[in-house]
């Protein structure tokens, strides 16, 4: 065996091995999201129906959601931003008006 060659097989399995990590990092985010598609979000900043949502942050994972932002009476914005503003996880304060709290690990 060559340096090469060890170097290729051990880059392999590194990328192997991000990968499995990214998998289980998306697994833990989806089993402590709370939130499902329609809900009702606020955080510091606005209100939002959730319309998507994604895995964000390392090392503790957690979502990230993106809807049509919503008044204060709970209807559409006539004029929605451009580029949606996304909620994050440990920023939500209320989830369909409950209050919420994110257990920081």
């Amino acid at each position: 065996m060559t340096y090469e060659e060890l170097s290729k097989k051990c880059n392999a399995l590194q990328r192997e091995c991000d990968k499995k990590k990214d998998e289980l990092r998306q697994q833990y985010a989806i089993e402590h999201n709370p939130v499902k598609f329609g809900d009702i979000i606020t955080d510091h900043y606005h209100t939002i129906k959730v319309e998507t949502m994604g895995m964000y942050g390392r090392p503790v994972p957690y979502m990230r959601f993106v809807g049509e932002e919503l008044t204060v009476k709970g209807v559409p914005k006539k004029r929605q931003p451009i580029l949606p503003n996304p909620v994050y996880q440990p920023d939500i304060k209320t989830i369909n008006g409950e209050p919420y709290k994110w257990e920081e690990v």
